[in-house]
């Protein structure tokens, strides 16, 4: 494996940013001359706002299947998974034929799909066996409106961690857009977070504390970001938090 590359992977729900993120901080890596390549594996993708290294619409294409197939957006990104699964070799040897130092992979914006399908899994397998790669959670500030929710985005930080072996990182994207900055001090603090679920009332405040007592044991306590894609604020420490994961790794 090469210590001298590294693959990002962007992950999220639809709407938290992902393709943005590729487009803004792949420009900004660039003008750190940090030579980047920007792959696109979202075969549902209209409209992307960078010029992609590698694009797999260029042989898998959810327009031409559902014309070609004759089925519905739904079902057209479903064969469009099972189509990347068998041509998920060729996929990844034409990423690894980019000769790059850093590669940001913007994934679909079903985000199911591709975590659950065994198409995105193998990929990402495939390429962290000759490629270090971390993994990225964006998350939408918006969707953060109860301490329960913030325990949800944890707990979905860990499956990524799980599915795709990788390291992982949670970043809250947006945060341009929030004007309080009391998220963030539930999401950096898991003694605050408890302290409000602890206000909740119900079953649900006993499953979430349960579910915190999992994530303390699990995961270390990480620094969550918060950026801005849109006005490429939060970038240098971003960039700082990806190197700090690999210096904890015991790499360099």
């Amino acid at each position: 494996m090469s210590k001298n590359k590294t693959c990002i992977v962007l992950l999220g729900p639809a709407g938290s940013g992902k393709t943005t993120l590729t487009h803004r901080f792949g420009y900004w890596l660039s003008e750190l001359d940090i030579d980047t390549a920007l792959i696109n594996l979202d075969p549902a993708a209209r409209n992307i706002p960078y010029n992609a290294d590698y694009d797999i619409r260029s042989i898998i294409d959810v327009e031409d299947i559902m014309t070609k197939e004759k089925l519905g957006p739904n079902g057209a990104v479903i064969r469009a998974a099972e189509l990347m699964e068998a041509k998920s070799g060729e996929i990844v040897n034409n990423i690894l034929n980019i000769n790059k130092n850093m590669y940001l992979i913007d994934t679909p914006g079903q985000m199911e799909i591709f975590l659950f399908h065994r198409s995105g899994v193998e990929i990402i397998r495939a390429i962290r066996q000759h490629i270090r790669t971390i993994s990225i959670l964006l998350i939408d500030p918006k969707t953060l409106i109860s301490p329960v929710e913030v325990v949800v985005m944890e707990l979905l930080n860990l499956i990524v961690r799980l599915k795709l072996e990788t390291p992982t990182l949670a970043v809250i994207n947006k945060f341009d857009l929030v004007t309080s900055k009391e998220v963030i001090k539930i999401v950096s603090n898991r003694r605050m977070l408890r302290k409000a679920i602890r206000k909740i009332n119900g079953v649900q405040r006993d499953l979430a504390l349960k579910c915190t007592d999992v994530l303390i044991n699990i995961t270390p306590i990480k620094t969550i970001i918060p950026i801005s894609a849109t006005t490429s604020k939060g970038f240098e420490e971003l960039y700082g938090l990806i190197h700090e994961v690999w210096c904890e790794c015991g790499e360099t």
